[in-house]
């Protein structure tokens, strides 16, 4: 019967038929199959020989369905069979004993590492785990894949990359300080072994062979502080350390956790982020006891387990297991790269300290070792300040081991090298690389007629730059010598910024993207200049040359770095994301735009972002002592010699800048900004009139110190105190027409009014209304109307609408300093306000709230329960129904932990990531 829409159901049949695929023969089929299940790839299907009768050259045909593309190296071919169709193949094989009839019907394409390995699991002849390398590891998790239950003795792909999780995490130690590479640092090595509590590796294989291994509860100790100048070895010396109690049995193995903070991935204000690093960590070192972390990392995964960022519970409970399961032997917890703590600021790093502390107070067994260009400060544990090992200088014998390890064999000649560039060992890195590419070898680095570079006398960073520049005269293609100089005046590299950046100061002479790719692949391959940051794949010059080469490029070539430095900035300013913005940043301020900065708000903005000025910090020394004085008025740290060549207002304006940096980070952070303030505070009172200035006068002038000192006070509890500073403070603005100055102390004392009567609080707020308009500050208008409604009752409709005209010109910066204040602007009392007037102000908050990079999805507060109603709010944000937002932000409000406003954020990373230089 025919369909009234269209084609009868015969009609329907006849197409079908006219479509299903000609039949396959099975036999051909199968013969065809068992060629290809035993290959790990196939690179012509056409030459494919079958196993047993089949028409030659048929493999396309027969196989096509049961063919997927070969991607990667690893396969050498183009096709392969299908997973599935494979294991069935391979199983009938296996089970008729014909492998290797398959196996000896196609010997040309059996030349690949990966068929090598497929071919030792099919014989029963593949090395237990324990003895596989990590090439080999990634070959036997795709034989896993592709075998797992299918034949005997091929473990599971979670036992397989358990394995090679623990060969990644080794693969740093081995790259630095492998048995090929370290040499010397005995001394450092025993002294740390001493102080974690164990012995060298050969004398714990004694002490285990004697079944006398016993671990015997320790006592508490403070960490140990590793300190060196770029280059140093430092980060070799603790890879070893570790490297050489990863070869132990697991029964005399030592447990650690090693956290790189040069990892884009770890932030040391996420204290809960760090913990499950460390337990990832613990998965991966112990395998007997993997069923008991694996469970406590399972935790996690329930949100009730760990609410906001209890990271003490977690990590208490990792060192009892630890205890429980493997006895009292110590835990050493590695904080390695930590000068990218340190430009931020070491009071970053106060939350993590308090957990440690406290964690080792409840397992003394727990070690903490820190690794950085300076000496740890402020950490105490066992109530005590971190032991110090420096480093400098390797002594003859390592250093003479250190460069026969890089294939110089003649004792003389190492003799001469070692007395030409010294004993560090990144000048002697540098010297067996330059060896390495000279005619002639090392010998021909000490030729007479070319060792005008060896300088008995020279400090280490000229010799290093003059390695540095030898290696730039054996690359071969001029182009890629001249991107790697002056080239390295940016940060990053990648094709784009070779083509519109590098290209005409470079003289690339380039004209395509191809052009640009190929140019920055010849780069890469200089592994001794450049690495790759796996983040984005751009490449970075190695900090330690880059500092050094900087200083030779800029006396030798500074029209060109200018060049470079603004065609950078304008190329930046046109990319999206945080990165950009930071190096548009760098490139500014090397151009001295610093004023420009300044004037524009949302320069200003990005100064106080915190991963632009971790990026900055990093790099400081590369600025012009003006830059950097001017930035340490945002608080950027400097060091003493520049500080001293700056102004009294500089210096004032930095130690204030310097409180503001502390304020975020809780009761120990607020008692060092008040240390620092006391300090500061003794050259401007004015009945001590010993304190002088360099002309001989009583310091009175204006000073941000005044109110940064308020601020501390105020957030202390201490309102008094407060209000006394900010009048001194107010006296001496006022006097010196400081207007930024009056305004802020101000803004300081109309909120401290709040709680006076209300003639008092109408002054305060009228001299605040007057500055902030005359000086068009939003953040005080804003203050002013929240705080004026506040004062009234009941609320007036035109002061609401005011308020949200004024919110809706504010960025989320604005609203996080404001936070206090309007609470009680968004009071549900019906005395207060009406939903129709307080509806549309808290759909512009939400929308505040919820803009990608506000400071509300990107702080990381050190109390917990703070945290967890951020988090609540932050899930409560994009929802259209403005009850659930509103709630929340009120209980946000109600535990917010700053009595004071205008607080920066407590920094932290849940946002994009920066790689800092």
């Amino acid at each position: 019967m025919a369909r009234s829409d269209g084609l009868s159901a015969a009609e329907i049949l006849a197409y079908l038929d006219s479509t299903t695929p000609p039949q396959r023969p099975a036999e051909q089929v199968r013969a065809y199959r068992e060629a290809a299940a035993v290959l790990a790839a196939v690179r012509d299907p056409e030459h494919l020989r079958p196993v047993g009768a089949a028409p030659p050259g048929a493999a396309t045909a027969l196989l096509g369905p049961d063919l997927v593309p070969a991607t990667g190296r690893k396969f050498n071919g183009t096709v392969m069979l299908r997973p599935e169709i494979r294991a069935e193949t391979i199983s009938d094989l296996v089970a008729s004993g014909r492998v290797e009839d398959a196996l000896a019907a196609n010997p040309d394409e059996r030349d690949s590492p990966l068929q090598a390995h497929l071919e030792r699991y099919l014989r029963h002849e593949a090395p237990p785990l324990a003895a596989q390398s990590l090439d080999e590891l990634e070959a036997t998790l795709q034989v896993s894949v592709w075998l797992g239950g299918v034949v005997e003795g091929v473990p599971t792909a979670d036992e397989v990359e358990a394995r090679a999780g623990y060969f990644r995490l080794l693969a740093p130690f081995e790259a630095l300080a492998g048995d090929a590479i370290f040499r010397g640092r005995k001394p450092e090595l025993d002294r740390l072994r001493r102080h974690i509590g164990v012995v060298s590796p050969e004398s714990a294989l004694e002490r285990l062979r004697a079944k006398a291994a016993r671990w015997i509860e320790p006592e508490r100790q403070p960490a140990i502080s590793i300190s060196g100048i770029g280059g140093a070895g430092k980060s070799s010396l603790v890879a070893r350390f570790m490297l050489e109690h990863t070869r132990l049995p697991e029964e005399e193995r030592i447990p650690f956790g090693y956290l790189d903070f040069a990892r884009a991935s770890l932030d040391v204000g996420d204290t809960l982020g760090l913990c499950l690093e460390l337990l990832r960590q613990l998965n991966l070192q112990f395998p007997a006891a993997e069923r008991t972390f694996s469970q406590l990392a399972g935790l996690i995964d329930r949100p009730d387990a760990f609410p906001g960022s209890a990271a003490r519970d977690l990590l208490s409970d990792i060192l009892h297991r630890l205890r429980t399961n493997l006895g009292p032997r110590p835990y050493v917890v590695v904080l390695d790269t930590f000068e990218e703590v340190q430009y931020r600021g070491e009071e970053h790093a106060r939350p993590l300290w308090s957990m440690l502390s406290e964690l080792q107070d409840k397992h003394s067994f727990l070690r903490v070792v820190v690794s950085g260009r300076a000496q740890v400060e402020s950490l105490r544990l066992a109530g005590r300040p971190p032991r110090r090992i420096e480093l400098g200088d390797l002594d003859d014998e390592a250093a003479d081991a250190f460069l026969a390890a890089q294939g110089i064999e003649d004792p003389g000649t190492r003799d001469l090298l070692i007395e030409s560039f010294g004993r560090l060992p990144l000048s002697l890195k540098l010297v067996g690389s330059l060896a390495a590419r000279t005619p002639g070898g090392a010998a021909a680095l000490l030729d007479p007629v070319t060792r005008g570079f060896s300088l008995l006398a020279a400090s280490d960073e000229v010799v290093q730059a003059r390695l540095y520049g030898r290696i730039l005269d054996h690359i071969s293609d001029e182009r890629v010598r001249r991107l790697a100089h002056p080239g390295l005046t940016l940060r990053r590299i990648n094709p784009a910024l070779i083509l519109e950046v590098l290209n005409e100061p470079c003289d690339l002479l380039i004209s395509t993207p191809d052009e640009a790719t190929a140019l920055f692949e010849e780069l890469r391959r200089e592994s001794s200049l450049v690495s790759v940051d796996s983040a984005d794949g751009d490449l970075v010059h190695r900090p330690d040359l880059r500092r050094v080469m900087l200083k030779m490029l800029l006396n030798g070539a500074p029209a060109v770095v200018r060049q470079i430095h603004a065609s950078a900035a304008a190329w930046y300013s046109r990319q999206p994301g945080r990165r950009a913005r930071a190096e548009y940043v760098y490139h500014r301020l090397h151009l001295g735009d610093y004023a420009d900065l300044a004037a524009d708000r949302l320069g200003r903005d990005e100064l106080y972002d915190r991963e632009v000025r971790a990026s900055i910090q990093a790099v400081i020394e590369e600025f012009s002592v003006e830059v950097q004085l001017w930035l340490a008025t945002f608080g950027f740290k400097v060091s003493d010699s520049v500080r001293e060549q700056g102004s009294r207002d500089q210096e004032h304006a930095s130690v204030a800048a310097q409180i503001e940096e502390l304020l975020p980070y809780g009761a120990r952070s607020e008692s060092d900004a008040e240390r620092i303030f006391e300090l500061a505070y003794q050259n401007l009172r004015d009945d001590r009139s010993v304190v002088r200035s360099v002309l001989g006068r009583v310091d009175r002038g204006a000073s941000p110190v005044f109110r940064a000192g308020a601020r501390v006070a105020a957030q202390r509890g201490d309102d008094e105190q407060a209000l006394y500073l900010i009048e001194r403070g107010l006296e001496r603005a006022v006097r010196d027409s400081a207007a930024e100055l009056t305004l802020g102390l101000l803004k300081e004392r109309a909120w401290l009014f709040r709680k006076r009567p209300r003639a008092d609080q109408a002054e305060g707020l009228a001299l605040l209304s007057e500055h902030a308009r005359r000086y068009q500050d939003l953040a005080g208008q804003i203050q002013h109307r929240a705080q004026w409604i506040d004062s009234r009752d009941p609320v007036v409709g035109s002061d609401m609408q005011a308020l949200g005209r004024l919110l809706g010109q504010a960025s989320p910066q604005d609203l996080w300093g404001l936070v206090p204040v309007l609470r009680p602007v968004l009071d549900p009392s019906p005395f207060r306000s009406t939903r129709t007037l307080t509806e549309p102000l808290i759909g512009t908050l939400r929308n505040l709230v919820a803009e990608p990079e506000s400071p509300f999805r990107l702080a990381v507060f050190p109390d917990s329960a703070v945290q967890s109603s951020l988090d609540d709010l932050l899930g409560s944000a994009p929802e259209a129904d403005l009850s659930n937002f509103y709630s929340g932000f009120m209980r946000l409000c109600n535990i917010w932990p700053y009595r004071i406003l205008y607080v920066a954020a407590p920094q932290g990373r849940r946002g994009e990531q920066l790689t800092i230089e």
